[in-house]
């Protein structure tokens, strides 16, 4: 009796079999989850690790007032429980491949892009269909996705922070109707719905054209023979890591197939390759159908080349045969100077290219060719730049970080190395070194300081074995410790070369370039820590440093022993009846038996104080100034 409304309408016996995994139990995953229930799908599968929050009472309608406080997959697991005893439950805490291996539909309510696509990735993997939902102020999108290439092509708008309580309604039950469709009847093809505060309209997505890229290295072919062939292997292996499909060697030219943008963007970010196009692969039968595929607009020109010199026209003779057929079948108008669209056509002795985009590449020299270097990594504008210049030369990356301020820093830190091992795979490690800087800040006098923790970051970081050379991403003149002068006197204390890729850059041209690779946003939100001292001398002498340095106890073998790769973890803080501590008005002695919550401009200060006092047994947290007052503390 319970589904005599919907019967004949869908299978009932399939929605029992059914499995449904549901990432995210906000606005959207609530309705979604409810009306999964309601219409008898066998199990779902509850994914999330937050719990409720009064400001999710406006759009996630499971939760109540009293549920503030409680894990959110407890919550509607209790609800399903009681509205339909029919349906099994499983619940986790992350994207896990268990949970989508587990399930026949992955149902995408996740709040950021970045979990969204590692879902994606792992959905698409393991051969299941997404469902995804996105909504923000009173607008919302769906798409059912049944491929990587066409969940390429959807994209969100706005921050999603904030939203209409039923838009996130509308939208998470959109998601229920079309994890229904999809589990009654699969899709072949992958559709978007869109919301516009009005109507919803659906698209049907469209696949490009292309079934190939064509890849042209930079460098490589202006090299000896030998050099040539031994460069041309650690480019294919690199590209071999980074793509799924095969690699295929035509003379200056590599082809990649298949076309998907997840190769075309492993090809745009891999050193060595200049030119990057996407491309129809075709038989010399099927050049004029390949070229009809390609979207001309108004106006165009064909540009052809026989690479192969034995075909019976010449490329006069293609250009104007093919021109007169485009534009017949278009409307379109060929314009030799000033067209909208320029078709590439080359022909092999086996088959036929055609392209309508030259996308820049990186160029330079395949990585790693060069060796490898240790680059030490502070998270600002500088350092991810460096990286990449040195990748672009041919020189593998690793990252060190030296923490001296805890897990809030390196945190943050880790959010700018996500973004550049996008292009440079290296990886980062971290080492404790808060003792050592609190000790040249206390025993080092003011104007030196800088000088000191640099040469100290030398040698720490040729300490580290494994590496041809260390890099920095300094540049003359932009700070007291970068002039000349003590650029000579922090040399002194590395073992191995130091590579500085920015040294003749200002920075602009660094800005510029932290813009392009995509890292200029991340750096700018994380704050370097704070300096030793208020005045750097831009001019110390050896001897002066010397002299400071003897007063330190630092043993560097001590700290490259805590060396480990970096990570990001989920700071949890309880501040219920804890003491508040305004660093910049003083520090308190601590006792033991109370709990204390240290504040500071930035958080960094703050942690290491609670570092300090944890080590002492005390429960302690640190909160940034701007963290303290959005939670009231201050």
């Amino acid at each position: 009796m319970r589904y005599t409304r919907q019967a004949g309408l869908i299978d009932q016996g399939r929605l029992k079999r059914s499995k449904v995994a549901v990432f995210g139990l906000g606005g959207l995953g609530n309705p979604a989850a409810m009306y999964l229930a309601a219409a008898g799908v066998g199990e779902l599968i509850l994914i999330d690790r937050d719990t409720v929050e009064e400001s999710n009472l406006n759009r996630q309608v499971l939760f109540k007032p009293e549920d503030v406080g409680k894990k959110k997959t407890d919550v509607v697991e209790g609800w399903i429980k009681k509205f339909n005893p029919e349906i099994k439950v499983k619940k986790f805490e992350r994207i896990c491949r268990e949970a989508v291996e587990e399930s026949d539909v992955v149902l995408d309510a996740l709040d950021n892009w970045e979990s969204r696509k590692s879902l994606w990735e792992l959905a698409f993997r393991l051969g299941k269909t997404v469902v995804h939902g996105a909504a923000d102020e009173w607008y919302g999108q769906v798409a059912v996705l049944v491929s990587r290439e066409d969940a390429e092509q959807v994209k969100g708008r706005g921050k999603g922070d904030r939203i209409i309580g039923a838009t996130a309604g509308l939208i998470g039950s959109e998601m229920a109707l079309e994890t229904i469709r999809v589990l009654n009847d699969p899709p072949k093809r992958s559709y978007f719905l869109s919301f516009d505060g009005k109507e919803i309209r659906r698209y049907v997505i469209k696949r490009p054209p292309w079934n190939c890229i064509i890849a042209k290295p930079d460098e490589i072919w202006l090299k000896s023979t030998v050099t040539r062939k031994k460069m041309v292997g650690v480019l294919l292996s690199d590209l071999h890591r980074k793509i799924e499909g095969h690699i295929i060697v035509k003379g200056p030219v590599l082809l990649i197939e298949p076309y998907s943008k997840r190769n075309l963007q492993a090809c745009l970010k891999t050193p060595g390759i200049k030119i990057v196009s996407p491309a129809i692969k075709t038989d010399l039968d099927g050049i004029e159908a390949a070229v009809l595929k390609v979207d001309v607009g108004r106006s165009f020109r064909i540009t052809a080349k026989r690479v192969w010199k034995g075909y019976e026209k010449d490329s006069m003779q293609i250009q104007r045969e093919l021109g007169a057929l485009v534009a017949s079948r278009t409307g379109a108008g060929v314009d030799l100077k000033n067209h909208e669209t320029e078709i590439f056509v080359e022909i092999h002795r086996e088959f036929a290219l055609v392209y309508s985009q030259r996308m820049k590449g990186i160029g330079g020299l395949p990585y790693g060719i060069e060796g490898k270097a240790l680059l030490l990594f502070s998270g600002g504008i500088d350092s991810p730049v460096a990286a990449f210049m040195l990748a672009k030369r041919g020189v593998a990356v690793d990252f060190l970080f030296v923490n001296p301020y805890g897990q809030k820093l390196e945190n943050r830190i880790y959010e700018v190395y996500e973004r550049v091992r996008e292009l440079v795979p290296g990886k980062l490690y971290v080492v404790d070194a808060g003792d050592a800087v609190e000790e040249i800040r206390s025993r080092v006098r003011e104007g030196l300081r800088q000088v000191v923790l640099k040469r100290l970051l030398y040698r720490i970081a040729s300490a580290v074995e494994g590496y041809e050379a260390i890099a920095t991403g300094e540049s003359i003149g932009q700070a007291s410790s970068q002039t000349l002068r003590n650029l000579k006197v922090i040399s002194g204390a590395a073992s191995k070369p130091v590579l500085r890729p920015l040294i003749g850059m200002d920075k602009d041209e660094t800005v510029q370039i932290a813009r392009k690779i995509g890292t200029f946003e991340a750096s700018s939100k994380t704050a370097e820590f704070c300096s030793l001292e208020k005045h750097s001398n831009a001019a110390a002498s050896l001897q002066d440093i010397l002299e400071e340095e003897a007063k330190l106890h630092i043993d560097i073998e001590e700290i490259v022993r805590t060396i480990r790769e970096a990570r990001k973890e989920r700071i949890n803080v309880d501040l219920k009846g804890a003491i508040v501590v305004r660093l910049w008005e003083g520090k308190p002695l601590l006792e033991k038996g109370k709990k204390y919550v240290f504040v500071c401009e930035r958080g960094y200060s703050a942690e290491r104080e609670a570092i300090k006092a944890r080590r002492m047994g005390i429960q302690a947290y640190s909160l940034s100034r701007k963290e303290a007052e959005k939670l009231g503390v201050i």
